[in-house]
């Protein structure tokens, strides 16, 4: 089994550290494994280090530009991150290249209530909503949103 392949099957096992080992080890290889950087990338992120996460899912993101999903990531990321700027890019291209995707509406909407817009905030966690009623998160931000606009000093986090 090449790394990238074991990287993958020992982060399902949960073997975090060796997981990483394989993917960097495939990375080392084949700088451009577009894959494997994405993989790397959420390792990281679930372990808490969101900067050199972001900076794998950057990568990603570039060498894969067709994959919503790299996108996706990539914004969900920065938006831990604290960067709602681009993570709002992020997750707008996501969304141009899936727009049908309910999870990058809401995340997108999020994103965008975070930055204060909240008309388009609402628009997009509206639409998810109506393909995955069961966003239990989108349907919190969107109630956010609402408060928001009758309030327009609320905070910005459910």
């Amino acid at each position: 089994m090449d790394h990238y392949n074991l990287g993958v099957a020992l982060t399902a096992a949960g073997r975090s550290a060796e997981a990483g080992g394989h993917l960097q080890a495939a990375l080392d290889l084949e700088p451009d494994h577009a894959s494997a950087r994405m993989a790397l990338g959420l390792l990281l992120a679930s372990g808490g280090n969101l900067d050199e996460a972001a900076r794998h899912l950057a990568r990603a993101a570039e060498l894969a530009p067709r994959n919503p999903e790299a996108f996706k990531f990539l914004g969900m990321v920065e938006q831990r991150r604290g960067a709602s700027g681009p993570a709002v890019t992020a997750l707008s291209t996501a969304l141009d290249l899936s727009p049908e995707d309910p999870e990058i509406q809401g995340e997108l909407g999020i994103a965008l209530l975070q930055q204060g817009r909240r008309r388009e905030a609402h628009a997009q966690l509206t639409k998810a909503l109506q393909q995955w009623p069961r966003d239990d998160e989108s349907r919190s931000y969107l109630e956010l949103a609402r408060r928001q606009a009758a309030d327009p000093g609320k905070e910005t986090s459910p």
